[in-house]
């Protein structure tokens, strides 16, 4: 972080993830982000002024990473157990042999969720501090949405994989 007489903030951030819930060629990744600031009532023009006493700019950009789904995904998984997958050889119920069956379909490409956010804002207080304002309009840009489909019954009792998906973006304000 940086600060110049109080006037100009400036901050960055970068941050390396892992997760072995993802593919091996997509385990990490890297999330930057950054601010800016402008303290506009410590600039000359408006030091002294009783009516907006406190009033700064800002400025926000930056990357997250979601890697939020059950583990043990990226592989596919075999198990079962009595009354499912164990098998009467002989038909005397004196050779019951363990069977298998794949439990889970797993995807060899699971990537990071990716979410780019970005905000413009400004804090505010009016009147020698009788009144507080915060105002700020935000974008939220979401890639490889990560999706764990439900199949009809006729597809097997197999899980099957969670898939990167899509885009989605939010959009708005809020005011304080």
């Amino acid at each position: 972080g940086y600060n110049f007489a109080d006037k100009y903030v400036a901050s960055f951030t970068l941050r390396r993830d892992g997760s072995s819930n993802l593919a091996p060629g997509h385990r990490w990744g890297t999330f930057p982000a950054f601010g800016l600031g402008w303290h506009i009532s410590n600039e000359g023009f408006l030091s002294g002024n009783k009516y907006v006493p406190d009033l700064m700019l800002r400025y926000g950009w930056g990357v997250t990473g979601n890697q939020n789904i059950p583990s043990g995904r990226v592989v596919s998984t075999y198990g079962g157990d009595r009354g499912d997958t164990f098998y009467d050889i002989n038909g005397s119920n004196q050779s019951i042999l363990a069977g298998f069956r794949q439990a889970a379909q797993g995807n060899p490409d699971l990537k990071w969720e990716e979410n780019r956010s970005s905000n413009f804002g400004a804090d505010a207080v009016l009147f020698n501090g009788n009144i507080n304002l915060v105002f700020d309009i935000y974008t939220r840009r979401t890639n490889n949405l990560l999706f764990d489909p439900r199949t009809p019954a006729t597809a097997g009792i197999a899980d099957p994989p969670i898939v990167n998906i899509g885009k989605m973006e939010n959009k708005g304000y809020d005011f304080s």
